[in-house]
């Protein structure tokens, strides 16, 4: 049984917000809050404005914060630029991020290479060390991706699926598989965004319910515990030369016994190091490979490919080539 949470989400468009409502939500049962950093807002597309204060507000109160990127369609797969924004927008609160989502809706992302365009945003926020979830609508996702198109399903699904129109929400959230049909190579989604624009006490937002244990990750992070104070020192004793004698005579005496203890295990002097096992093992690079397409095919999360461009010094763009020798991590 998946234990839930309710989550809000907010843009610019809902404006200057302040502690009051955050901690009225808070008191309602929300426990993540979800920022647009980068999308449409009442001044045009670009940053929002009010990401920083609001994920202020969200963690001042005790919630979990995130983030959201729209990404828009465009004709160059290159994505830095819009991923570097949409993170500053958080301001000081980026490493407070527990995910970052990859926003899809609207028209075709790339006009020939729509997967080459949302896989780049993807690895510009595994560089940034931020967990992904991938943000979109089920009869969207053709439309901004094409048809079968199921190479990100190895990240949790964020589908947006309304209970009533926009503007209103049910009194309470449904169950996180209402109306769940597979699209995309997903077999679950881990979030459920079935209320759009509905009212939170004076404001509006987006109301979502989150099965916290399909994220792939810790949603949240226990607050460290305080070391303890040190143990105060014990008072100093002075010893009396006698006894001082004494002790130094009974610890060359202990030196003595090791020593000759020593000898007897390795009558032929010590033993020679035995050199460390390989941290590495190897893998010979095959037509159409890439470094997350091996990762893949190795068992483990296609954003680890950074792990292995690091181990073997290849850099971007990370082009390999046919029968090149690869170390891989051998704990893969």
């Amino acid at each position: 049984m998946s234990k839930n949470i309710l989550a809000l989400d907010c843009s610019e468009w809902q404006g200057k917000l302040d502690r009051q409502k955050f901690q009225y939500a808070y008191d309602v049962g929300v426990r993540l809050y979800i920022a647009q950093l980068w999308g449409s807002g009442p001044t045009g597309t670009g940053m929002n404005d009010y990401a920083d204060e609001q994920l202020g507000f969200a963690k001042d109160v005790g919630m979990a914060l995130a983030g959201y990127i729209w990404v828009p369609p465009d004709d160059t797969i290159k994505t830095e630029s819009l991923v570097k924004a949409g993170l500053d927008a958080a301001g000081k609160y980026v490493d407070d991020l527990r995910f970052v989502a990859p926003d899809l809706e609207g028209g075709r992302l790339h006009p020939t290479n729509p997967v080459g365009r949302l896989m780049d945003v993807c690895q510009n926020l595994t560089l940034a060390n931020k967990n992904i979830i991938i943000y979109n609508r089920k009869n969207n996702w053709p439309v901004v991706m094409g048809t079968d198109v199921t190479e990100f399903s190895q990240w949790a699904l964020w589908e947006a699926r309304y209970y009533f129109k926009s503007g209103y929400k049910p009194a309470t959230s449904p169950d996180i598989d209402w109306k769940w049909a597979k699209y995309g190579g997903w077999k679950q989604r881990a979030i459920l965004q079935y209320a759009g624009t509905a009212p939170v006490n004076g404001w509006s937002a987006d109301w979502n319910v989150v099965a916290v244990d399909r994220l792939g990750f810790d949603l949240f992070v226990d607050t460290p515990i305080p070391p303890k104070p040190p143990a105060p020192k014990p008072k100093e004793e002075s010893m009396s030369s006698k006894e001082f004698q004494q002790l130094d005579t009974r610890l060359k005496s202990i030196q003595t016994e090791l020593k000759s203890h020593a000898r007897s295990y390795h009558p032929d002097g010590p033993r020679k190091p035995q050199p460390a096992p390989r941290k590495y093992r190897e893998y010979i690079v095959v037509a159409g490979d890439s470094l997350s397409l091996i990762a893949k095919k190795l068992g483990v999360n296609a954003g680890r490919y950074t792990e292995m461009a690091a181990l073997n010094g290849i850099v971007h763009p990370y082009t390999i080539y046919p029968d090149q020798v690869l170390k891989i991590p051998a704990t893969w």
